[in-house]
């Protein structure tokens, strides 16, 4: 883990010090919102996760060196998990309930950062991006329903606090005056940390997202 932090410290000076030693910066930024949809993969054939809607919202601040690169940094709380199906059983392994599909929510703090690639001119701007997040983890919870009410269990600590991993996407601006712009994308997120501590299960899990975002950023100085 202390690795893809160092690499993720040293992603970030490789990509601004150049650039802030050549190029004269123009800043914008503002707030980013959507759904996304994560699931977790496991090492462990037994188990079958599926898809499950989340959300993301945060704030944004992009540094242009020139009129085709975006170099962006986010804070954001991010929603991750999955959903299981699940049956209660007995102490005999008779089952008692129905299957139903059990939902695990991650609520993590995400610091994303991002190199973009933009093609276009004038108002109008679009390309892939590429980069890393480090994201701390906030809470996670446990919701099995039952007819009665559903059944919830703080499991934070059952966690690693911490995780780490990739970006790639694509986006796509749209000036709406000088100072005004609607920011559109798709990212997906891989993750590189093995979430579950060994302290409580050799399983290994790691978050898969594809998040939809929109945007409005804001030119920031002259």
């Amino acid at each position: 883990m202390r690795h893809l932090h160092l690499i993720y410290a040293l992603s970030l000076c490789a990509v601004t010090v150049p650039f802030a030693a050549k190029a004269q910066f123009s800043w914008s930024g503002g707030l980013v919102i959507g759904p996304n949809f994560s699931n977790e993969r496991h090492n462990n054939e037994l188990l079958s996760s599926q898809t499950k809607t989340g959300g993301s919202i945060g704030m944004r601040v992009v540094a242009h060196p020139g009129d085709r690169l975006a170099i962006r940094a986010e804070v954001l709380i991010e929603r991750k998990g999955s959903r299981l199906e699940a049956t209660l059983t007995d102490i005999e392994g008779n089952p008692i309930s129905e299957t139903t599909n059990t939902q695990n929510h991650f609520d993590y703090l995400v610091i994303p950062l991002t190199v973009q690639w933009r093609f276009g001119s004038g108002k109008f701007r679009y390309g892939p991006y590429a980069g890393g997040y480090f994201a701390k983890l906030i809470k996670q919870t446990f919701v099995f329903p039952q007819e009665d009410g559903d059944f919830t269990e703080d499991r934070t600590d059952f966690f690693r606090p911490s995780d780490a991993g990739a970006i790639v996407g694509f986006g796509a601006d749209l000036a709406l005056d000088e100072m005004i712009s609607l920011n559109l994308e798709a990212r997906y997120s891989i993750g590189l940390t093995n979430v579950q501590p060994k302290t409580f299960s050799f399983d290994r899990i790691w978050h898969r997202s594809l998040a939809l975002l929109a945007g409005l950023n804001f030119r920031l100085g002259k």
